[in-house]
């Protein structure tokens, strides 16, 4: 009988331990910083945690913590696994930049949970991590907390309105280029030896000291930051079950060092790149971590690239892709949006040159997976990040077959580039851009949504250094794209082999200066208009009513499609174009008579104000002068701000630089 009891009690026993073992087991939790936190700054929950055959599954093992604000407010955050690295060491890899290596180190913690609080006063949380066999509450009986102290950072990037967006309360204006990669020693042979870090960190400082506060990087791109798919520099591959955490951890430095100089992130999820067999990289077939065919993938997945789109697998994976990427980087206030897609259109219309055939309803499924990713994103991400997409409009190539995605998105976003093989047959980038904007918010459905143009160039891309080497076209287009009523400046694609090597940074800080100087009286009225008279074309936004303008106005002989085969924007030196008139004077319509305004001009090489004047309104416009120095500086232009009425010392004085002279208007151009 006792030996009958003793094995019953010893099997009960070893049962319970089996199943309490079995369970998620946390421990060793600490917190950075331990008891007191700014506002608006990252605190992490640094914890250990039993590992299970895949750490990325939610529905194997999901860890969410509970947040309740001074206000009682409760904020649900993701925790995710990961693997702690730091830089071994920077070495000379015959690039312009070190390359670098790293290793894992010590792994005290393999999960954390990231939180921003927004209140200031003491904050109570609860971890909880739940598997198919349990779950446990850390602490059980009694939340940990934390004070929350004021800071001088700021909140989230929202919209300040349906034109423009804001840092907390700060609206901005956006201006800097496209960062997709970093360099490596190759693009087609693996293992590679990479800048990392390291190219990043140049970038986001040569951003910071030219005013620059953007940039949009890709993740998940075997070339650059890959969450997912080949890893180059050891020929690995990273599937759902495995997540590059080398890489996770180079993004955590780049979000950082960005967030430190004042530089803003859009993060590009998915890229056509990844889907495709073009570029010169097979990367559909070798380094696609959807694809159940590619090797070391576990013969998991999907067998076409455009089951992405609607295979119930493919869709979970990304899913819970997405949801890493919230837990892991949506702390960041510095991101401006989650970029479903780079150029997903670009998918079938390269397999139809390859000879491939789109499926059935694939651009439903298209259109619906878009709005699904949307609606996962707004329920998974605590802090509300702005969502958007690359894709065409109806006037692109593909565009007349494709859905309309952005129905659904927060922002709409355009790509922009011109060919310029046969020089003479280049148009005018300027009006393009703003016949571009327009057609967008224009467009039912869109109009409410904040655009800009993400990437912006000439193609091909090695005629950018060869017929614009000081960036005359790019200082053209960084400053009519900001009158046309978009939240950012063009943003370049070309960012390596163009502005970094041309040494264009500086184009960005006049804009900058220019744009975040007036950005906040700018409502969601504002909208871009061009006309032109006495030789000079001049794009300008207005609100409704026009109590404000903000313009850039350029001499006609000074425009790029004139100049683009001369010695001029070789040098900027010999062959000065001369000016195509001698009537400074410029009209603009306003909406009352009789009223005061202050014109303000602004040189676009510095952003210094080089004049002020008042002028008063007469059958309903105003009629002003560009000072001739502008007219006659480098690139022929100047910038402007006007706005209704004038201050006391400006009312002392109203004396204008030059007299304006007679002549007849031309009407404003609708664009």
């Amino acid at each position: 009988m006792m030996t009958k009891n003793f094995f019953l009690i010893f099997n009960l026993l070893f049962l319970s331990s089996t199943y309490l073992f079995s369970q998620p087991l946390i421990s060793n939790v600490h917190s950075f910083p331990e008891t007191r936190i700014g506002e608006f700054e990252k605190i992490e929950l640094r914890f250990k945690l039993n590992e299970y055959e895949n750490n990325y599954d939610d529905e194997i093992i999901k860890v969410d913590a509970e947040f309740i604000s001074p206000a009682n407010k409760i904020y649900h955050v993701s925790g995710f696994y990961f693997v702690d690295y730091k830089k071994f060491e920077d070495f000379d890899c015959g690039l312009d930049v070190p390359c670098e290596k790293l290793k894992v180190t010590e792994q005290k913690y393999n999960w954390i949970v990231r939180f921003t609080p927004n209140e200031t006063g003491t904050w109570y949380y609860q971890i909880t991590a739940k598997d198919k066999e349990g779950q446990t509450i850390y602490p059980l009986n009694q939340r940990k907390s934390f004070i929350c102290i004021s800071s001088n950072h700021t909140g989230f990037i929202t919209k300040n309105n349906s034109r423009y967006l804001k840092k907390g309360d700060d609206p901005v204006f956006f201006t800097g280029v496209n960062i997709a990669w970093y360099k490596r020693s190759s693009y087609n042979k693996i293992p590679v030896k990479e800048a990392g870090t390291n190219d990043y960190k140049r970038y986001i400082r040569l951003l910071s000291k030219n005013n620059g506060n953007f940039m949009r990087l890709w993740i998940n791109h075997p070339a650059g930051i890959a969450i997912v798919g080949k890893e180059w520099t050891t020929g690995q591959m990273h599937s759902f079950n495995n997540y590059n955490q080398k890489d996770a951890w180079q993004l955590d430095q780049i979000i950082a060092e960005a967030d430190k100089n004042n530089v803003f992130v859009v993060l590009s999820l998915l890229h056509q790149n990844t889907f495709v067999n073009s570029y010169g990289v097979n990367n559909w077939d070798k380094n696609n971590a959807f694809n159940k065919k590619t090797n070391g993938n576990r013969n998991e997945g999907i067998n076409s690239p455009f089951k992405i789109f609607y295979d119930e697998h493919a869709i979970k994976k990304t899913k819970n892709l997405i949801r890493y990427i919230i837990a892991r980087w949506g702390y960041a206030t510095n991101i401006i949006s989650w970029e479903l897609w780079n150029e997903v259109e670009q998918i079938e219309k390269i397999w139809l040159k390859s000879g491939f055939s789109v499926p059935e309803d694939y651009y439903k499924n298209v259109f619906r997976w878009h709005n699904d990713m949307a609606k996962y994103i707004r329920s998974t991400d605590p802090y509300g990040h702005l969502i958007s997409t690359s894709s065409p409009n109806k006037f692109s190539d593909m565009g007349e077959l494709f859905p309309n995605v952005w129905y659904n998105m927060d922002l709409t976003i355009s790509h922009d580039y011109q060919y310029i093989n046969n020089l003479n047959d280049f148009k005018r980038f300027e009006s393009h851009l703003l016949n571009r904007a327009n057609g967008f918010m224009n467009e039912i459905g869109l109009q409410g949504k904040p655009y800009m143009s993400q990437e912006w160039g000439i193609t091909p891309g090695n005629q950018f250094s060869r017929n614009d080497p000081k960036g005359y076209e790019y200082h053209n287009c960084l400053w009519s794209s900001c009158m046309a009523g978009s939240f950012g400046a063009i943003a370049i694609w070309e960012w390596d082999q163009y502005v970094l090597k041309q040494h264009l940074f500086s184009h960005l800080k006049p804009v900058s200066v220019f744009m975040n100087s007036i950005v906040a009286q700018l409502d969601g009225t504002t909208r871009g208009y061009k006309t032109q008279m006495n030789g000079l074309s001049v794009f300008y936004a207005t609100t409704s009513p026009e109590n404000i303008f903000i313009g850039w106005c350029q001499d006609d002989n000074y425009d790029f499609s004139r100049v683009k085969d001369s010695k001029y924007v070789k040098n900027l030196k010999s062959a000065k174009p001369k000016p195509s008139g001698k009537k400074n004077w410029i009209k603009l319509p306003v909406n009352k008579n009789k009223q005061s305004y202050t014109v303000k001009w602004y040189d676009t090489q510095s952003a210094k104000m080089v004049k002020e004047e008042i002028v008063r309104s007469k059958g309903h416009k105003i009629k002003f002068v560009m000072p001739q120095s502008l007219r006659t500086s480098t690139f022929g232009d100047g910038a402007f701000i006007i706005q209704a009425g004038t201050t006391r010392s400006q009312q002392a004085d109203t004396t204008t630089e030059e007299k304006p002279t007679s002549g007849k208007t031309s009407k404003r151009i609708k664009l």
